[in-house]
């Protein structure tokens, strides 16, 4: 039993024989119970299913597979207000490895350079934005001062300026009305 596909179960392909004949023992559960399984009835469906995660039933990906399949199956399908249980998943199913049957995964290695790279970017980017900002606001500074509407920056001259007009507009009738009162010879004291 050292070729492949004597360790292939649905789809799996496992390490050691035992754990392959542990999968091919669950297929053939997995056969019995779906013959059997009345999906008419998700009531039903619910008890054999809390049944097999009580007792871990399945302990392989094949197992396990199932058992997601009809929790999805009663998530769907079960009305009203139950708790459907979790599925346990074993962290390990056997330890021993195989010389002949190891594979070896290659490993995945991060550039340094490309992280770098973003981040230059990021600043690069960063600092281009401040300085438009601050252009911004210089911008809005010279439009504020040069404007003829009053506002924080030059509320007291203008102010100032309009005293000064009323104050000069007062002037000029108090003196239209001087010359006016020596017209008419009218005298006040």
């Amino acid at each position: 039993m050292d070729n492949k596909e004597d360790f292939l179960v649905d789809g799996y392909l496992f390490i050691t024989e035992e754990d392959a004949m542990i999968a091919r023992d669950e297929k053939k559960k997995i056969e019995y119970l779906e013959k059997r399984m009345n999906y008419e009835n998700p009531r039903s469906v619910l008890s054999v299913y809390e049944k097999m995660t009580e007792t871990k039933m399945f302990q392989t990906p094949v197992g396990v597979a199932y058992l997601n399949q009809i929790r999805l199956f009663l998530l769907k399908n079960l009305e009203g207000d139950f708790t459907i249980p979790y599925i346990t998943v074993p962290s390990i199913y056997k330890r021993e490895i195989r010389q002949s049957s190891t594979v070896v995964m290659p490993k995945v290695v991060h550039s340094k350079k490309k992280k770098t790279s973003v981040m230059e970017i990021s600043i690069k980017t960063s600092i281009l934005l401040n300085v438009f900002l601050i252009i911004l606001v210089v911008a809005m500074f010279i439009i504020t001062l040069q404007g003829e509407n009053t506002n924080i920056l030059n509320y007291k001259t203008v102010l100032i300026n309009k005293y000064a007009t009323w104050e000069q507009e007062l002037t000029n009738r108090e003196e239209a009305v001087k010359i006016k009162e020596r017209e008419l010879n009218i005298t006040t004291e």
